[in-house]
């Protein structure tokens, strides 16, 4: 081996590179990310979503602070389901500039 490394230390070593993968999966949809709530400019777990239909956009019930580009993506998700405003966000972008036309007509 070019490493230098017994042929009874190839076992573990291979072991051990499919193992650790395979337990950050495990740990991850076990313990999934929570929502980060606190405000950078107050440092108050007071944020929340801009709009109630998009997953983007958060403001400071504190302070006032919004940033109308921030992900809230894991706000809305600790919220409730996020199929409706993932399909009415696809068709807002599907739908042309120009295009006045009432959806659903």
């Amino acid at each position: 081996l070019a490493l230098g490394l017994s042929r009874d230390a190839f076992g573990p070593i291979v072991g051990f590179l499919f193992a650790v993968p395979l337990l950050w999966v495990v740990i991850s949809a076990l313990w999934p990310a929570r929502a980060d709530r606190k405000c950078p400019a107050c440092d108050r777990d007071t944020l929340e979503r801009l709009d109630a239909e998009a997953t983007y956009g958060i403001s400071c019930s504190s302070c006032g602070f919004t940033d109308e580009s921030q992900s809230s993506w894991l706000l809305a998700e600790e919220e409730g389901p996020l199929e409706e405003i993932v399909l009415e966000q696809r068709r807002r972008k599907s739908r042309s500039p120009l295009d006045r036309s009432i959806p659903g007509d």
